[in-house]
């Protein structure tokens, strides 16, 4: 409908989504240029595109009540998408090679759990009297949560940064009333809420996979174990 009208278009939506940076306001020729050289989350268009490689909606300029509704949808959906993403970063975040362990021997759970409280010690991320929160923690209640997996965890309050490490059990313990292969201790500050939840929820997620959990106890090594968690 021409540049003029999108001009119009960009200051409705400056107006009324303050939220929302606009990069540029170009012809549909000029696109596939403007592509290579800036990056941008999505596109706004006033006309329908072909294979642009990134999300876009197509609105009309006068940005009525059902384009707002529209638009509405739209962000909503890409806001979701991101949230999801960042959720499947999590662990990568917060696991290193140098906290996981393979092939663990261990008699019971305790020597898990001290055995990972000091690595996340050695490395700066815990306080020493993380540890004795960890295990005061678990003689309370199990921290297992089915699917072969365990999530120990010490006070946030002794947390410097945030971290996770792993274990991988050379046989099954009895860690409660399940059988236990794979340990995460988390280590997340108070800071981090919405990192803990994320966390959490990525592990519950792979704790309801059988396979996956099958494939996790197969790794020949931290390299392989890093590759299959992302």
């Amino acid at each position: 409908m021409g540049v003029g009208m999108s001009h119009l278009l960009q200051a409705k939506i400056e107006q009324h989504y303050q939220d929302i940076q606009v990069s540029a306001c170009i012809g549909k020729a000029e696109l596939r240029d403007y592509l290579q050289n800036n990056e941008v989350d999505f596109i706004i268009s006033t006309v329908e595109l072909e294979k642009v490689g990134i999300p876009y909606i197509t609105i009309s300029p006068l940005l009525e009540a059902k384009d707002k509704d529209k638009l509405n949808t739209f962000l909503t959906e890409m806001e979701n998408h991101q949230q999801a993403g960042r959720k499947e970063k999590v662990l990568t975040q917060l696991v290193r090679g140098d906290l996981v362990h393979l092939h663990v021997d261990k008699e019971h759970p305790f020597q898990v759990i001290e055995m990972l409280g000091n690595v996340l010690y050695e490395k700066g991320f815990v306080r020493k009297d993380f540890i004795h929160s960890a295990l005061l923690r678990e003689r309370k209640s199990s921290t297992s949560i089915g699917g072969s997996i365990a999530i120990p965890h010490g006070s946030p309050t002794m947390v410097n940064r945030s971290a996770i490490a792993i274990a991988l059990l050379k046989e099954p313990l009895d860690w409660g009333n399940e059988q236990v292969s794979i340990v995460f201790m988390l280590a997340i500050t108070t800071g981090d809420p919405k990192l803990n939840r994320h966390a959490v929820g990525q592990i519950v997620g792979y704790s309801e996979t059988p396979s996956f959990i099958q494939s996790l106890k197969e790794s020949k090594n931290v390299k392989e174990f890093l590759e299959k968690l992302k």
